[in-house]
């Protein structure tokens, strides 16, 4: 189980036990729910801002952050979701803009169509 605080911090806990795992700190701001990839090694969470961060989900060490994709905007009330398709990340963040992500390569740019 993956709790994120609105400065970034991440700790991860046994759902069996309630032990504290890890914490780790990124910088994400305003994190949304964790979502970690079919094998579960690695776990991924976005920003309000559309930034993207991967961490070891055994260790909670910070594989990569993206950069940001969305404008920040106020308490909109929604927070960012990261979901699995196809290989692919697909994100929406807080101010509704949605987009994918390839994980293998987290620094190409989004081409528009």
């Amino acid at each position: 189980m993956y709790l994120a605080t609105s400065s970034g911090l991440v700790t991860a806990f046994s759902p069996t036990t309630g032990e504290r795992l890890w914490s780790s700190h990124t910088t994400l701001e305003s994190p949304g729910q964790a979502s970690a990839d079919a094998s579960g090694r690695t776990l991924y969470m976005a920003g309000a801002s559309g930034r993207v961060v991967a961490m070891d989900a055994a260790k909670g060490t910070v594989l990569w952050e993206s950069s940001a994709r969305a404008q920040v905007l106020g308490n909109s009330g929604l927070l960012p979701t990261v979901w699995f398709n196809r290989g692919a990340l697909v994100l929406s963040t807080s101010d509704g803009t949605v987009f994918t992500l390839d994980p293998a390569h987290p620094e190409r740019k989004p081409v528009s169509g």
